[in-house]
């Protein structure tokens, strides 16, 4: 986050600026500082978790550090006569708070923090952060005083601030180019998780993100899928119409045939993205064939969303974390988990949830589970349209059905049926009806219906993996003596 500045360029100024980052910086920096100010930025993300106490840091001349309050803002602007009076009391209105080291009264080194949404400047970008995220931006220090450790001091009252205050990480976007900015980090206590990238052409912007392996970055939290609904909201579609019951009929298929309805247990859905958003939506479907039924989501608003369209079926829904499940041990007969384990960053997080959901599931209890695909031939289409940030939200990595075996017999599973489901060619059966509903030609509507109806079939064949969108598993936790003593 940046604030606007006044400083007018001139084309002196620009070669005299272009001579300097050459000689201290080299080409390549030049390089990107040329695609930033034209169509291409990239800013890495950093974070520090706060769960632990680090060594608290102190700079090495006698500073005090203080939080920036209404008196203060004229201090303030002598360390930093850019900026303007009136976005610092805009931001100071939003909660943000800026720490201050002051040695004798005149302001040395500041950095902000505030949580919620922010806006990073220079990716053009709103950030949602979830509870407990906060965001450090507009870390400076006086030219005379670079190197006195001052940066670290002022991160380590941040750190302290927001710990008393239960937050769980801060988070930190720092341009490649920014070599002293990138040495400072490890010595904030800061590590990178990932990186953003914007390309822009007037009006026209796409992000392509990347996390580092094992981290969670900034918007796969419970606050990306909220904003996910308010974005999807906005579109005249979720999914075909035609496409969202293909998939509904296909998930109610392998939830009966597979997940052991008993109108005396109780059956667990992990995500309501369906029951909340679409057509596709099946639930409720079940909730007649099952003692009770639970859909759950880390989404807030998608539960309170689904909860409102199905408010007069017998379906309870709970937000709650996959990776960590608020309910009792063998609390549930049934398990459908509908392409949800697939959406995490971090792979590991797959068999975390598998022994949650182990963990929940009472022993000879059914988990029905699919997951996208990587041997479906078109897969390499779907990690490409998103990374070119057309897919309205985020996907991981996709599954061969010898990697679902392996995951699910990791935690504890046996398994006892595979197979590959929903056998159009993904994203071109989207592309597909898309046009043809465009054209607005009926004949031609129900011929590309009937053609992927007729895909249907290729389940029963060898080549299913290489088709199916979707590879399915039916798995069973295993009844021991330990767990009959249990229910005893």
């Amino acid at each position: 986050m940046s604030f606007a500045g006044t400083t007018s360029w001139s084309w002196g100024r620009i070669w005299a600026r272009t001579g300097e980052v050459l000689r201290e910086e080299g080409i390549r920096s030049l390089w990107f500082k040329i695609l930033g100010e034209t169509f291409y930025r990239r800013a890495f993300i950093y974070e520090r978790t706060l769960r632990e106490h680090g060594k608290r840091a102190a700079a090495n001349l006698p500073t005090e550090v203080s939080r920036l309050d209404e008196n203060q803002i004229g201090s303030y602007l002598q360390l930093r006569p850019d900026c303007e009076i009136e976005e610092v009391r805009r931001r100071l209105q939003l909660g943000h708070s800026c720490f201050v080291i002051f040695r004798e009264g005149n302001p040395l080194c500041a950095a902000w923090a505030g949580g919620g949404n922010v806006h990073a400047d220079y990716l053009d970008r709103e950030l949602q952060l979830a509870a407990g995220e906060i965001y450090v931006y507009e870390i400076f220090t006086a030219p005379h005083y670079r190197g006195r450790h001052l940066s670290v001091a002022v991160m380590t009252e941040i750190a302290c601030y927001f710990r008393q205050r239960d937050c769980q990480r801060l988070l930190l976007m720092v341009m490649p180019e920014n070599r002293s900015a990138l040495a400072a980090t490890a010595e904030w206590g800061f590590r990178r998780i990932g990186v953003m990238r914007c390309v822009k052409l007037g009006k026209w912007h796409r992000f392509f993100d990347r996390a580092e392996p094992g981290s969670t970055p900034l918007g796969r939290n419970a606050a990306y899928w909220d904003d996910v609904l308010e974005r999807l909201d906005k579109q005249t579609h979720y999914l075909d119409p035609f496409l969202a019951q293909q998939k509904r009929e296909e998930n109610l298929r392998l939830a009966r045939e597979w997940g052991g309805l008993r109108t005396d247990g109780r059956l667990l859905k992990t995500d309501t993205f369906e029951e909340a958003m679409g057509a596709d939506a099946f639930l409720a479907d079940l909730s007649d064939e099952v003692g009770q039924t639970i859909g759950i989501d880390i989404s807030a608003a998608l539960t309170q969303r689904a909860a409102a369209r199905f408010a007069d079926r017998m379906v309870n829904f709970l937000a709650a974390d996959v990776r960590c499940l608020p309910f009792r041990d063998a609390s549930f007969s049934t398990i459908i988990s509908p392409s949800t384990l697939d959406h995490f960053p971090d792979p590991a997080d797959l068999g975390v949830s598998l022994k949650e959901l182990f963990r929940v599931l009472e022993p000879g209890g059914r988990l029905v589970i699919t997951l996208d695909n990587r041997q479906n031939v078109f897969d390499p289409i779907l990690r490409l349209v998103h990374r070119l940030g057309l897919v309205p939200y985020y996907i991981g990595r996709s599954y061969t059905v010898d990697e679902l075996r392996c995951e699910l017999c990791d935690a504890g599973f046996t398994v006892h049926e595979t197979t590959a489901i929903l056998h159009n060619p993904r994203m071109v059966a989207v592309g597909a009806m898309r046009l043809v509903r465009f054209l607005r030609w009926q004949p031609l509507v129900d011929s590309v219906e009937k053609l992927l109806r007729s895909a249907q079939g290729l389940e029963e064949t060898r080549w299913c993996y290489y088709s199916g969108s979707f590879v399915a598993g039916l798995a069973i936790r295993p009844v021991t003596e330990t767990s009959i003593k249990k229910q005893a």
